[in-house]
């Protein structure tokens, strides 16, 4: 599976799709069809997905449920590899597109909770950060590819789903 983990429960990339549409975060094209996760399973599959826009749509998930930060940790946990790679990456990406979006109020004026500091606490400045972040994420990886597009590209979708853009 090209380093992602066997999924533990076996939910195909269209019903996470799905389950993402469920809960509001329409990233992926899916059927019309209704799935219902836990965060834990959301969270831990999409981690673990061999799809990378589904692995990507970690960072609108969370931006759009931050309450699921309190289940991050867990779960992190839980994983290896390049799933906990993926998580710890992304879900810090989030944290900082976060923090980002509310330093431009005209772009995002939804009050929502912020996600907390859980793997790079140092981590203040959004945009320098991210880049920083960026080049982490493709040590740790092992993959050279353009981690700080790919952040911005899964905002810029987020954006545009909330209408923002």
């Amino acid at each position: 599976m090209s380093g992602y983990e066997q999924l533990s429960e076996s939910f195909t990339n269209a019903q996470l799709a799905s389950a993402l549409a469920t809960c509001g975060v329409p990233f992926v094209w899916h059927e019309e069809t209704s799935v219902h996760l836990t965060p834990e399973e959301l969270l831990t599959n999409l981690a673990r997905s061999d799809e990378a826009r589904l692995r990507l749509a970690l960072i609108p998930l969370l931006l759009t449920h931050p309450t699921f930060a309190t289940t991050v940790a867990d779960v992190y946990e839980q994983l290896s590899g390049d799933a906990a790679i993926t998580l710890r990456f992304y879900y810090t990406a989030a944290r900082l597109l976060q923090k980002g979006f509310a330093s431009h109020p005209q772009e995002f004026e939804a009050k929502v909770e912020q996600l907390p500091p859980l793997f790079y606490p140092a981590l203040v400045n959004p945009d320098e950060d991210l880049h920083k972040l960026a080049i982490l994420h493709a040590v740790d990886s092992g993959r050279s590819l353009n981690w700080y597009g790919s952040y911005q590209h899964a905002a810029q979708r987020y954006l545009r789903q909330i209408g923002t853009v």
